[in-house]
């Protein structure tokens, strides 16, 4: 791992890639059954693999897969739940997301993100992985 003088990591190896994705996830997962969101430096600082920059490329690019395989596996946008400080809300690359999903278009953005929320706080206060 390469890393900074101020600790941020800027290269992972593909099995770093996969340990941090999946500690990512794991801490998704628990604020999704805590029924909480958290925000992107949170998740970030709470990683034990390493210190992403919450804005870095790689980040979002990790967040992204999760997101992805989440929905495709039925779980909902777990990605719903990791917000901004300053907003209390996904970034807009959350919404653009949505986009492409089949969710109800005749909801606002804002609405929008709230029923994934409900549904991801649904579908993990149940699961058993």
């Amino acid at each position: 791992m390469i890393m900074a003088k101020h600790g941020w990591v800027f290269t992972l190896t593909p099995d770093e890639w996969t340990v941090y994705k999946e500690a990512m996830r794991a801490i998704m997962i628990r604020c999704a059954r805590e029924k909480r969101t958290i925000t992107y430096s949170d998740l970030a600082g709470e990683n034990p693999v390493a210190f992403l920059h919450p804005h870095s490329f790689m980040f979002a690019s990790i967040m992204r897969k999760i997101c992805a395989e989440e929905y495709d596996r039925g779980h909902g946008q777990l990605c719903a739940l990791v917000v901004s400080k300053l907003t209390g809300m996904p970034s807009a690359g959350y919404f653009r997301s949505l986009s492409s999903n089949d969710t109800d278009p005749t909801l606002d953005a804002e609405a929008r993100w709230r029923q994934e929320m409900a549904d991801v706080f649904a579908y993990w206060e149940h699961a058993h992985e």
